[in-house]
């Protein structure tokens, strides 16, 4: 049972609902503090659109820790340009956990910008988890509804709840959604954004406020040390949640996290550790111990009308 719940967890990361962005009220980040929708609207007529920020690119591996135990690693890379972004994240098990975990996905993503706001057109998440293979692809457009292309193996809840055609209209993929916070916060030096996450079956809504200056945890044999800003993140799942579930209020219940940023030379403010406590497992923290990687990206950033 414990093997189940712990490896439903971690795949979120790259497929479902997004545990990590999953929250509740975020201390020091008040909720009524979120404005700015995650698909930024476009600038009105005679205002200027926020400079962009220039070609850029990072690439971090986190040791993932489930009640002070490492048992993952996770490699998020992310490539921008002044046209367009793309992202890639890995994530497995280590050490003892592989005896009793079987973890090993990988998710890509890419999209262009439109004026300020980042249009996704493809995300795509492959791997073993619990036992199977997991295939999941969409195709997101400007024009019409995100469409599922592959989802694998069969969802074993068939019959959920229809999706609201406003919110699955506005929505974006994970990845394409922390790009949208890093962009942010990279031009306007704010985290406040919020917006709607489609996973293939569900949709959840995340919001970001922030950032506060503090100094970052130098616990964990973390890499980065020093001042840094933090961002408090809020999910709530709010569709797609199964017919005949015993468990709603549970699904949809909001979870609270927080993520630490300092600047990397040459390519501006990174994530450079995550918390946030989960149910059922607790405390689940991300942290950087290793410096930064070559950045190697199997996609290139999309380009509009692509």
């Amino acid at each position: 049972m414990k093997k189940t719940v712990i490896g439903t967890m971690l795949c979120t990361f790259l497929a479902a609902a997004p545990a990590w962005a999953a929250g509740g009220p975020v201390q020091g980040n008040p909720p009524n503090e979120i404005s700015a929708p995650v698909s930024t609207a476009l600038p009105a007529e005679g205002q200027q659109a926020p400079a962009k920020k220039a070609s850029s690119a990072f690439n971090l591996q986190y040791a993932i820790f489930v009640h002070g135990f490492h048992v993952l690693n996770g490699n998020v890379a992310y490539a921008f340009q002044p046209w367009g972004y793309a992202a890639q994240a890995h994530i497995y098990t280590v050490g003892l956990a592989s005896w009793f975990l079987t973890l090993d996905r990988t998710a890509r993503a890419k999209g262009y910008f439109a004026g300020t706001r980042m249009q996704p057109t493809q995300y795509e998440s492959q791997g073993l988890s619990r036992g199977k293979h997991w295939n999941v692809q969409l195709a997101f457009s400007e024009q019409a509804m995100p469409k599922v292309i592959v989802l694998t193996p069969k969802d074993k809840d068939e019959e959920r709840e229809p999706l609201p055609e406003r919110d699955l209209q506005k929505s974006v993929d994970l990845l394409t959604a922390f790009g949208i916070l890093l962009h942010k916060l990279n031009t306007e030096h704010s985290c406040n954004v919020t917006g709607v996450v489609f996973d293939g079956l569900r949709l959840t809504r995340i919001t970001s406020s922030g950032p506060v200056p503090t100094q970052l945890p130098d616990d964990h044999h973390t890499y980065f040390t020093g001042p840094a800003l933090r961002c408090g993140f809020v999910g709530q799942q709010i569709a797609g949640f199964p017919l005949h579930t015993k468990h709603r209020a549970r699904l949809a219940a909001p979870h609270p996290g927080n993520a630490w940023f300092q600047e990397l030379p040459g390519v501006g403010l990174v994530p450079v550790r995550i918390e946030l406590d989960y149910p059922k497992l607790g405390h689940v923290l991300m942290v950087v111990q290793v410096p930064p990687g070559k950045v190697k990206l199997t996609q290139e950033p999309a380009q509009p009308g692509n």
